[in-house]
């Protein structure tokens, strides 16, 4: 449910904010910068990028349930699935852009054959398919239309069914059921998994900071920026694909994404320190109170 803001108490007056009418002038905070020397810089003038450096979700900083209860369950069987020797694959087909004139109800045949076929290549797999975002209407074509699933749980538990009818020797689970739970308990399952395949950025976040490497499934941008700060350069065409919906490119990146989840984690191991630090810096001036300084002065006369 929508929480009402009280900006006076989030925003004392000790922190500098920029009015909606000069944009131009906020002050970005460079992460290897202090807040003064920050400000100046970008204060000097309309931000560029060279002023801004790239901030991670605090998601990074999410912390595992200590005790499992709602998925509980989910965590014995992905232990039984490993106990049979298989690497245990977590899967959110979410994805932001559909090709066009495309459906999730059309891709999800092919998704789901596409996954059959990466679990008959190479060491044997096990899939958990976990929902991540429980709003309606996310995937049909347009706001109310009646044309695709209620929401992921309802997709992906048509996926695992598919391939339950196509390839009934590869185990499937829905996280809960497909029902929302809550995302510490999520962060504790997806610690347990050897690597994850999704299209949403914020699942591909919450198991990278469970130490579990991701493939991209990319539709936009910022897929290729998350995975070039958490991989090595030499692993990006193993942790990420654009051409996912194409027949049998989801098959053949996921049996390359198996191939190196070991090095994948090693990397990602090497690099979360950085990315979590990184985290923690987003909203530090903020909860400080930082004082104003010269340089949070109106930019309009730098313009």
């Amino acid at each position: 449910p929508r929480r009402s803001l009280d900006l006076a108490a989030a925003f004392p007056p000790s922190v500098c904010l920029r009015p909606r009418s000069a944009p131009s002038c906020a002050v970005v905070r460079e992460a290897t910068r202090s807040h003064e020397e920050a400000g100046a810089t970008a204060c000097a003038g309309r931000p560029t990028r060279a002023h801004v450096r790239a901030s991670m979700d605090m998601v990074f900083l999410l912390d595992p349930a200590a005790h499992l209860t709602a998925l509980k369950g989910d965590a014995a069987w992905v232990e039984a699935r490993r106990d049979e020797g298989r690497a245990l694959v977590g899967a959110n087909l979410f994805f932001y852009s559909l090709p066009p004139n495309t459906t999730f109800v059309a891709l999800a045949p092919r998704l789901a054959a596409d996954l059959c076929d990466a679990a008959g290549k190479g060491r044997p797999l096990a899939y958990l398919f976990v929902p991540h975002e429980f709003r309606p209407h996310r995937l049909q074509s347009c706001y109310r239309c009646h044309d695709g699933f209620a929401d992921e749980g309802a997709y992906l538990r048509n996926i695992s069914e598919l391939m339950a009818a196509r390839c009934a020797g590869v185990p499937t689970r829905v996280l809960h059921g497909g029902h929302a739970y809550e995302p510490t308990e999520s962060r504790a399952v997806l610690a347990l998994l050897d690597g994850v395949v999704s299209g949403l950025m914020h699942f591909l976040i919450i198991s990278a900071a469970a130490g579990t490497p991701g493939l991209a499934l990319a539709s936009q941008p910022k897929f290729a920026e998350l995975q070039g700060t958490l991989y090595s350069e030499e692993l990006q065409a193993d942790v990420l694909t654009r051409d996912f919906a194409r027949p049998g490119e989801l098959a053949r990146a996921v049996v390359r994404f198996v191939a190196s989840m070991g090095r994948a984690r090693v990397a990602l191991a090497a690099a979360l320190p950085r990315v979590r630090e990184r985290s923690r810096r987003n909203f530090d001036m903020l909860q400080s109170g930082a004082p104003c300084t010269a340089a949070c002065r109106p930019c309009a006369d730098a313009d």
